[in-house]
């Protein structure tokens, strides 16, 4: 986890790779499961999906199993920023959405990038594809368009308010 807070994704796969290796040896599965979801998060993160997806589905089965529902929720979570399957080209993915609705509540980037732990950049980057995707070109269309009966629509996900660590 240190690996990948200084910016080393890659180092910290690794690492979580190696710790699994470790963690098959012994029999404590909960720790197991961590170090698995952690592992699938940084899979995510270097856009490796399809490996993300099953070491986090991996993750998922144990923390339901062991009867950890906080961890299976976040697990979930995380596999629902993994997904692999289409995209409808409108739909707001859960990022995108918490972007939206923060950035629509008047908050500038800088604000929106502390509340969800990014960076201003990837503020940035959210907004620009939101814009595009609902058609508009300003942030107060973006709070018209919030406000509006239905409203901006998002993908159908089991947690869609889980954290954002692009």
């Amino acid at each position: 986890m240190l690996l990948a807070a200084t910016g080393d994704v890659g180092g910290a796969a690794a690492a979580a790779s190696r710790a699994v290796a470790e963690h098959d040896r012994g029999a404590m599965p909960f720790e197991r499961a961590r170090t698995v979801l952690l592992l699938g998060q940084l899979q995510r993160r270097l856009r490796t999906k399809e490996p993300a997806s099953a070491r986090l589905h991996q993750a998922l089965a144990v923390f339901e199993e062991l009867n950890v529902p906080l961890w299976a929720d976040r697990a979930r979570a995380e596999l629902v920023r993994a997904n692999v399957g289409p995209r409808r080209t409108g739909d707001l993915t859960p990022s995108e959405q918490r972007v939206a609705e923060l950035a629509a509540s008047g908050m500038k980037n800088r604000d929106v990038a502390t509340a969800l732990f990014i960076s201003p950049k990837t503020v940035e980057a959210n907004l620009a594809r939101i814009y595009r995707k609902l058609g508009i070109k300003s942030r107060a269309e973006l709070g018209r368009h919030m406000r509006s009966p239905g409203g901006v629509s998002c993908r159908e996900t089991p947690d869609s308010r889980g954290a954002l660590d692009e």
